[in-house]
């Protein structure tokens, strides 16, 4: 038996930052069981790095509101690929690229507040 198919209907219902939300959680259970005094501290970067990606996400919406690049791509194929439009293919590399450097500013953001 495989051991992927066995998993399968975890990895199709698990939410896509799951993972990540519980490897938080663990971490900060463990900071609390062995530093209880950093739990404020922890509690408020916390607070802080959410604040300002919520803040960035709508900065970044209200700035770049022609960014989607999936609205430059045809209808999905029988395979699920879809194409750059006919004369969009200079548009949507720009949209990937500002989407690129936004993840970019998000991760150094949250190293400079940390």
């Amino acid at each position: 038996m495989d051991i992927t198919a066995f998993f399968a209907w975890l990895h199709a219902k698990f939410p896509r930052m799951g993972w990540s939300a519980l490897a938080a959680i663990i971490l900060g259970l463990l900071v609390a069981l062995f530093a209880p005094q950093q739990l404020m501290v922890l509690v408020y970067k916390l607070a802080s790095i959410i604040a300002g990606a919520v803040a960035f996400y709508y900065v970044f919406r209200e700035l770049f509101p022609y960014n989607r690049p999936s609205d430059l791509l045809e209808a999905p194929n029988a395979e699920g690929f879809r194409a750059i439009r006919a004369g969009c293919q200079v548009r949507y590399w720009i949209a990937v690229t500002l989407q690129g450097l936004a993840a970019i500013a998000g991760a150094l953001a949250v190293a400079l507040a940390l």
